[in-house]
């Protein structure tokens, strides 16, 4: 097999790894908050102009604040981290796999299973909302929540698969970047949130629905600006971890015997 014939076995293992045991249990109590909220509100007789918007509302203020950052963060830093620390990364790269090829099956593999959490996560509390009689949330606004997903976890886990390629403290650069970085200065005047991610999904959802929870985002980006952004970000972070991992130590350091 060539190295590019390996690369969705090793995407394969990357997303197996990435959902299985007490992990799994943690990320999915994790993902169903919003879709929990959005029970509760209908239990308690909410209206349901009440109940559909803060389906929506909860994506952008919970989900795509909270959620994902949280999801993304612990998948994609496992990636590098885990085996490094557990000394299985050795292995894989003593085999005749370009390095390149392991470090984007990685990203492909916990790509897909982030989002085997976050897409319900983001549609489930939809699907809630007009089954407890909320108000009809249109087709367009569901797939602008869809991009959104799809285009910050792509974003996300590129960052967070290097931060665990190169930090033993990736978990902590992790909270500082996706909760004071991405957070704080976003509610920056001027054009300093435009150094952040979500000012870009923020924006997406902006431009793409035009009423509700989700379509008062300010922005002066266009819809392209807004999708090329995350898409720029992943390739760059992906790029770079692909060359650092080429000269990275893949065993973890060992005290003299």
């Amino acid at each position: 097999m060539t190295g590019v014939d390996r690369l969705l076995p090793i995407a394969g293992a990357a997303f197996r790894g990435s959902l299985r045991g007490s992990r799994t249990v943690a990320l999915g109590a994790i993902a169903a908050v919003p879709t929990l909220i959005v029970v509760a509100l209908a239990a308690a007789n909410a209206s349901s102009t009440q109940i559909s918007d803060a389906s929506l509302g909860l994506f952008g203020t919970l989900t795509l604040r909270v959620v994902m950052i949280l999801v993304v963060l612990v998948i994609g830093v496992a990636q590098f981290r885990g085996e490094i620390e557990d000394d299985t990364l050795a292995y894989l790269t003593s085999r005749s796999v370009p390095r390149a090829v392991v470090a984007v099956g990685k990203y492909l593999g916990s790509v897909l299973a982030c989002l085997v959490v976050l897409v319900p996560s983001a549609l489930v509390p939809l699907a809630v909302a007009q089954a407890a009689g909320g108000s009809p949330i249109p087709s367009s606004t569901a797939f602008a929540v869809l991009a959104t997903v799809i285009l910050g976890t792509l974003a996300y886990d590129a960052v967070f698969l290097l931060f665990g390629l190169v930090s033993p403290s990736a978990l902590l650069l992790g909270l500082i970047y996706g909760f004071l970085w991405e957070f704080l200065l976003s509610l920056l005047p001027g054009t300093i949130p435009r150094i952040t991610l979500v000012y870009y999904l923020h924006a997406l959802l902006g431009l793409s629905v035009t009423s509700g929870p989700l379509s008062g985002y300010p922005t002066v980006v266009s819809l392209g600006e807004a999708i090329a952004a995350p898409l720029g970000v992943a390739v760059a972070f992906v790029s770079l971890t692909a060359v650092l991992f080429r000269y990275e130590e893949t065993a973890p350091l060992r005290s003299s015997a």
